[in-house]
């Protein structure tokens, strides 16, 4: 029987879309917290949320779709 992480991996292979969102978002957090300016920071910061949340919605959706 597979367990839940590997469900989780088998369908995030086959969507590349999280894939990518991903390393995006960890890219802009990482700026973000890097950036000297304030509003750049939390402007970055919380464009990687918003990308991180959307990348675990669409995966979430795609598993429920395929059950």
């Amino acid at each position: 029987m597979l367990s839940p992480y590997d469900i989780n991996l088998k369908y995030m292979r086959k969507f590349k879309l999280d894939q990518t969102l991903v390393p995006v978002a960890m890219l802009l957090l990482v700026v973000g917290m890097t950036s000297t300016e304030t509003y750049m920071k939390f402007t970055l910061m919380g464009a990687a949320i918003l990308l991180n949340f959307t990348a675990l919605m669409l995966n979430t959706q795609n598993i429920k779709n395929k059950e």
